[in-house]
């Protein structure tokens, strides 16, 4: 775990990941906002209040402290807990099934004006999706939690996350996560799956194309994560830093791959003389010269 706090005179962001509805990658998303600030070197706190799995505990087992707020017990635990925070980043993964009674709690306790009395900005981050019930829902959340900063996630196409994450001012209307395919997917979901192994150039056991792919989405992805804190008036752009090294290390595997394949050519000349006769195609795939191979492909 890092060790630097919040910086003098920011808030200490509290973010609060919920949704309506399951499987719209809610824990994902949990996963991105902790991993992404101990890369940028922060204490994080994170608490899972799920209770089915995989569970936000089970990718980041010894970072995540599983919480149940069921009993008056669990509730005083948690929220002291977040209160005394000493400046941490603070993740909650909240389930749909906890969503109605945790904000009911932090009404009833005045949780969110306490927190910022505290030094601690509440951002309730809702993944939204197609069905009505859930816009009504956002829409019943923004009046009835009138303390806490609240932002819709929406999955958009990649190219309208990459114009949103491109645009650099404070302003937000919401965040724009690009879909994942399902061959991505499915590595991200792998228990032993790590963003920061994926960051530091650690997921050696991913194929190059794969890694580049995941690179190129998660650094959209910090890019948009990184505006938040802006958004909830911190000084300075702290995590850009670590949004430019994804895109160093996009661009750095591209150039390494391009410099093989320019290499590729002699490699093969040089111990496979043989392949003069190979067919067109052939030829072309391996980089090789085209002439002299029209009598070999007819």
């Amino acid at each position: 775990m890092s060790s630097r706090p919040a910086r003098r005179g920011s808030p200490a962001p509290l973010y609060i990941v919920c949704s309506l509805l399951r499987g719209v990658g809610k824990t994902l998303l949990a996963r991105l906002l902790i991993e992404l600030h101990l890369i940028d070197g922060r204490d994080v706190a994170a608490f899972d209040l799920a209770d089915e799995g995989p569970q936000l505990a089970d990718y980041l087992s010894g970072i995540v402290t599983i919480a149940d707020i069921g009993d008056p017990r669990g509730e005083m635990a948690l929220f002291d807990r977040i209160l005394a925070g000493n400046g941490a980043v603070t993740v909650i993964d909240l389930p749909h099934r906890a969503l109605r009674s945790f904000f009911a709690i932090t009404q009833k306790i005045g949780f969110f004006q306490e927190a910022r009395r505290g030094g601690i900005e509440p951002l309730i981050l809702f993944i939204v999706g197609q069905d009505p019930t859930s816009a009504k829902v956002y829409a019943l959340l923004r009046r009835w939690l009138t303390a806490a900063s609240l932002l819709p996630v929406r999955n958009k196409s990649e190219v309208r996350a990459q114009a949103a994450a491109a645009t650099g001012d404070a302003s937000m209307d919401g965040l724009d996560i690009a879909p994942l395919d399902f061959a991505l997917r499915a590595q991200i979901d792998q228990l032993s799956f790590s963003f920061r192994a994926l960051w530091q150039g650690d997921a050696t056991y991913l194929a190059a194309a794969v890694e580049d792919d995941l690179l190129d989405w998660t650094g959209h992805a910090f890019v948009q994560l990184g505006k938040l804190e802006r958004f909830l008036g911190s000084e300075g752009a702290p995590l850009g830093a670590a949004a430019a090294r994804s895109s160093a290390l996009v661009h750095r595997r591209r150039a390494r791959r391009a410099a093989h394949w320019r290499r590729g050519p002699r490699r093969l000349q040089s111990i496979a003389p043989e392949t003069r006769s190979l067919p067109c195609w052939s030829r072309q795939a391996a980089g090789l010269p085209l002439r002299r191979c029209a009598s070999a492909s007819s």
